[in-house]
């Protein structure tokens, strides 16, 4: 966490009354030197050059700071292809009848947009303020999609939602689930990331809430806490079995071919069963994100390795400042100073960049003097 650094900090209302140029004019400066300076390595004798490969936000983050319309409800909503919100209710990504968006077809539609009378195009608003400034980074390929969001703070507590409702009414209560959640012997990292019990109130907001790492933890878990209570062929279940897979192939740190395209398919599969077993489901722009996600690793590949978490960790520095500090005036300074001072302390320990493990000594033995083994 402590090697993620600060780059910039912006209060909202500066950021919408001012706009990405002004508030990230220092750190755009820093990069455009970097691009056409470099930073001069000792060691190398030379000056290495560098640039922006990719920014990773949640979606309306990335739609704002891409240039595209900031609302989800109607028109094109998607930055990856253009396709509408009831479009996407009735026809797939692998069907073909999506158009990709391309570099040059952004351009074009953005061409448009600056001489025109201002009004979006396939929902393009502006230009990036990155690619602006920047030679070597574009807005359709520096932007991938969030796991995080996207699936744990996106489908996964809404289709839980969904189909525990149901499971609700054949074979067990909230409160048995509930004392389950609470009484599970949890292990390792998920004593940390356990869910919090579901609320009484999930179904009239269609959702259990809970933060990404709960999500995730709930829906790997959840086949040992009420499996035996549901069975197998139940279609509300198999909603959330194909649910769990798509999840753990989509958190893969690597992929081949054959490993996209069988994600690909149950993907497919995922969204199949899901209408069939909730005809009167919308589908949520999310869903449609999740189609692309084949395609995107082949882009940018594991998107496990692009996601928000550690960020939404390293943001809990931040509002813990706050809460302890309780200091409402120039809040900015205040965040830069204690995270430059705790970058500093870290950086003085001894440890901090020494390897996990070391070897102090070495010996050469010759294998035939190794004993036999049985």
């Amino acid at each position: 966490m402590h090697v993620i650094q600060l780059a910039a900090l912006c209060k909202v209302p500066d950021l919408h009354s001012r706009g990405y140029q002004r508030a990230l004019s220092p750190l755009l400066q820093d990069l455009g030197c970097l691009e056409h300076d470099g930073v001069f390595i000792e060691s190398l004798g030379q000056s290495v050059q560098g640039t922006v490969s990719v920014v990773v936000a949640d979606n309306l983050a990335a739609h704002s700071l891409e240039g595209f319309v900031q609302s989800f409800r109607a028109g094109y909503v998607y930055r990856f292809c253009k396709a509408t919100r009831e479009e996407i209710q009735s026809s797939a990504v692998g069907d073909g009848e999506f158009t990709p968006r391309t570099k040059a077809s952004h351009d074009h539609d953005l061409q448009d947009v600056l001489q025109g009378d201002g009004h979006s195009q396939f929902g393009v608003q502006r230009d990036c303020v990155l690619r602006e400034s920047l030679q070597c980074f574009h807005t359709i390929t520096g932007f991938p999609p969030d796991v995080l969001h996207d699936l744990f703070e996106g489908i996964v507590p809404v289709e839980l939602a969904l189909c525990i409702q149901e499971m609700m009414l054949k074979y067990f209560t909230l409160e048995y689930l509930n004392k389950k959640i609470v009484t599970f012997p949890y292990q390792h990292a998920d004593k940390t990331d356990k869910p919090h019990p579901i609320p009484k109130n999930f179904a009239r907001k269609k959702t259990i809430g809970g933060n990404g790492h709960e999500n995730l933890t709930l829906l790997r878990l959840l086949p040992l806490m009420i499996g035996n209570m549901v069975p197998e062929e139940d279609g509300f279940w198999n909603v959330l079995m194909d649910l769990k897979e798509v999840v753990e192939v989509v958190l893969s740190p690597k992929f081949d071919e054959d490993s996209i395209q069988y994600l690909q398919t149950k993907i497919q599969d995922h969204r199949q069963i899901l209408q069939e077993v909730f005809p009167e489901f919308r589908l949520f722009p999310k869903h449609h994100y999740l189609e692309h996600y084949p395609d995107l690793i082949r882009c940018f590949g594991p998107l496990v390795h692009l996601w928000t978490m550690r960020f939404e960790g390293k943001h809990r520095f931040f509002k813990r400042v706050i809460y302890d500090t309780q200091n409402f005036k120039n809040v900015l300074k205040t965040l830069a100073t204690r995270h430059q001072h705790v970058v500093a302390y870290f950086l003085n320990t001894p440890s901090f960049f020494k390897p996990h493990q070391q070897i102090t000594d070495v010996s050469s033995v010759l294998v035939s003097s190794l004993p036999e083994v049985a």
